[in-house]
């Protein structure tokens, strides 16, 4: 993390920044997705010095690469755990380190369990994805079957006449409200 700056040898410490990176999940499958991700990073570590105008994210994705102990002479110096802030620095922050998933969450935005789930549905997603890269990206698992269970709602609040798309639902709110134009 910006290590290669001059005067930063000697610093002791972590120095991280963030890096935004953008990718459209247009992409058909998992593995033109990753691709993607893949052309995005080395475009914007290429101008990582230069402003973006890119807003900072509310989610983070942080992935540590494994990094062996280094021994000088008496002293040896391991990360013996995932980088933390102690805090949250964005609004969730997913840390990917030796096949650990840690989340950290802004607790006023977050409940616990809220932010567990997001970290199983991440997991989950990387597995069906990896495992299955000609897969669509839409068609990957978020959710357990049970968890998609509860999520079903039925009975007399939903109806069958209700609009399929967001367009037709805009669509007959304007007309039940007396608008003959709508511009899409």
């Amino acid at each position: 993390a910006r290590r290669d700056r001059p005067g930063t040898e000697g610093v002791v410490g972590p120095l991280v920044s963030v890096l935004p990176i953008r990718v459209l999940t247009s992409a058909g499958s998992f593995g033109e997705l990753s691709q993607q991700a893949g052309a995005a990073l080395s475009r914007a570590l290429a101008h990582q010095d230069e402003p973006t105008g890119t807003p900072i994210t509310p989610v983070l994705l942080s992935i540590q690469p494994e990094t062996p102990a280094v021994e000088r002479g008496s002293v040896r110096f391991e990360l013996v755990r995932g980088l933390s802030a102690g805090g949250a620095a964005a609004d969730l922050t997913f840390l990917v380190r030796a096949g650990e998933l840690q989340v950290e969450y802004d607790a006023e935005r977050f409940q616990r369990a809220e932010a567990e789930a997001l970290g199983r549905a991440l997991v989950r997603l990387l597995e069906a994805g990896t495992a299955e890269p000609e897969r669509s990206v839409a068609e990957l698992p978020l959710l357990e079957a049970g968890e998609e269970a509860a999520l079903i709602v039925t009975g007399p609040a939903l109806r069958d006449d209700r609009p399929a798309t967001v367009q037709q639902a805009v669509l007959s709110a304007a007309l039940r409200g007396g608008i003959r134009r709508v511009i899409w």
